[in-house]
């Protein structure tokens, strides 16, 4: 039986390959704690080795199975500081840079009252650079011309559909 109570936070701090390094700052110096937490990763299937400093908080799993099963897995005694995270650990560093973008997309979109978006924002700001430059009559590195090109390339992707 799950006892939320007794569940810890646990971040994950890296996930790659095989390799999962999850940190419990709440339990740091807890021996007993960690150990219990190895043992109970110990059978998983899947579970290759699992390596613990109580002083550090670390828990490192080197493993062959899901980020998502050793996160439900380990119920009851940690839980995910960010449950959403656990599903999307091991998608790849572009998917998570979009789903940021996006966020602070719908945040620009917010609190301009959907008058401006990042695309928006980056167009203008490329703009108003390169008329910046023309007015003090720089025109070398960088160049005015090349302020308007981003700026063309961001309107033609993004603006004008």
């Amino acid at each position: 039986m799950v006892n939320p109570a007794m569940e810890h936070t646990a971040f994950i701090t890296h996930n790659i390959n095989g390799r999962l390094r999850l940190r419990v700052p709440s339990k740091k110096g807890d021996a007993h704690f960690f150990e219990s937490v190895r043992s109970r990763l110990a059978t998983l299937e899947g579970v290759a080795s699992v390596e613990i400093n109580p002083q550090t908080t670390s828990v490192l799993v080197m493993h062959s199975t899901s980020t998502t099963g050793i996160v439900e897995h380990l119920k009851g005694l940690l839980r995910l500081n960010d449950p959403l995270q656990a599903g999307k650990a091991n998608a790849n560093v572009s998917e998570l840079i979009s789903e940021l973008v996006k966020k602070a997309n719908d945040g620009t979109k917010e609190i301009t009252g959907k008058g401006l978006d990042i695309p928006r924002v980056a167009f203008l700001s490329l703009l108003s650079f390169g008329l910046y430059q023309l007015n003090r009559g720089n025109f070398v590195v960088p160049p005015w011309y090349t302020a308007f090109w981003y700026a063309h390339g961001i309107f033609t992707k993004y603006l004008s559909k």
